[in-house]
């Protein structure tokens, strides 16, 4: 009978790799952008206000920690999907924090025509 358990290498206990702070990182970003969006979708406008900040500032590091890990200090436990997964993560929470911040500073996002003669 062969022995079909994987010997993957596993961290150690107590060490984290930067792959991982970074992944932890963009997934509280995510979910505090997603929860100002929510509270602001009931009416709570103020909400809006500096609020967006706190993703993205934590996307902006989680992307800084995801590339230096993945390229300085690469680690044996770490694969290639878990840094693809990181940076996504930090890229939805990027992107949803900047999308909170065009609401708040009254960004222009889309073209509007204006009307002839006005």
């Amino acid at each position: 009978m062969t022995d079909l358990s994987a010997s993957y290498p596993s961290p150690k206990l107590g060490e984290t790799s930067l792959v991982r702070l970074g992944g932890a990182l963009g997934i509280a970003a995510t979910s505090i952008s997603l929860l100002i969006f929510t509270i602001g979708c009931f009416g709570f406008t103020a909400v809006f206000t500096a609020l967006p900040l706190i993703p993205l500032v934590l996307s902006a590091v989680g992307m800084g920690s995801t590339l230096i890990g993945a390229t300085i200090k690469k680690s044996a436990s770490i694969e290639d999907t878990q840094t693809f997964a990181a940076m996504f993560v930090n890229l939805l929470g990027l992107i949803g924090a900047l999308l909170e911040m065009a609401v708040w500073l009254n960004w222009n996002l889309f073209f509007t025509a204006s009307a002839p003669g006005a």
